[in-house]
């Protein structure tokens, strides 16, 4: 009588402790599964030949846009932006043509030019990383510059001699916002060399001139600043 007595009190318990078990495993599955899902992106043809993430809510800048917050001789490939105009991504290509088809190269030089162009730089990462079968240098900080911070993601990688700049860009206050956001933007980068729209090569003004050297040359002038 007793046995059958404690059996109808712990029968219920350890039904109770196993579906407990079951459903705490459940929440957890699911919590993995949820972490590991990024933010939800559209595929987006920003220009000939490249196609990117982006979230819902971004839309093209305007030409007016772009002349009054990126001032420059030459229009970039594309320039998106947030529905209140704080948070920045675009596509360009720079000036000059790099003697080589390795980005890696480009890591300390780059790393060195962004260092000169703020008042202050707070690395997260300046590494190379490679992206959906192509190699990036990689920089993401946060930065001042006039009393103004921000942070910044950027990535390069080069195509036939031109090197192709990613860059995402808004105020450091809302970074914990958009940092997973840029980081997923970015690593859905793909490039299709043949369907861009290159500019003829012209000979740089550095020509011949290696990366190392470019570096040397960039240390030496803020020296006798």
């Amino acid at each position: 009588m007793l046995g059958f007595t404690l059996n109808c009190i712990f029968e219920p318990m350890k039904n109770m402790i196993r579906n407990y078990t079951f459903w705490m495993a459940l929440v957890a599955v699911s919590l993995v599964l949820s972490a590991g899902k990024g933010p939800k992106l559209t595929m987006t043809k920003v220009a000939e030949g490249v196609t990117v993430g982006l979230p819902k809510d971004w839309f093209p800048m305007t030409d007016d846009d772009i002349a009054s917050k990126y001032p420059s001789t030459k229009k970039p490939l594309a320039m998106y932006t947030y529905l209140d105009r704080t948070a920045n991504f675009g596509v360009n290509l720079s000036k000059s043509l790099f003697p080589g088809n390795d980005p890696r190269v480009l890591l300390e030089t780059y790393k060195a030019t962004i260092i000169d162009s703020y008042d202050k730089v707070d690395w997260i990462q300046c590494d190379t990383a490679v992206i959906n079968g192509r190699i990036y240098s990689v920089y993401e900080y946060t930065a001042v510059f006039d009393k103004t911070t921000s942070y910044n993601y950027l990535q390069y990688t080069v195509v036939q001699s031109h090197i192709v700049i990613f860059n995402f860009e808004c105020p450091t206050k809302d970074k914990d916002k958009w940092a997973p956001i840029a980081k997923s933007m970015m690593q859905s980068v793909r490039l299709n060399p043949k369907q861009m729209v290159l500019p003829e090569k012209k000979q740089a003004d550095n020509r011949g001139m290696s990366p190392d050297k470019v570096l040397q040359d960039q240390k030496s002038r803020k020296q006798k600043k």
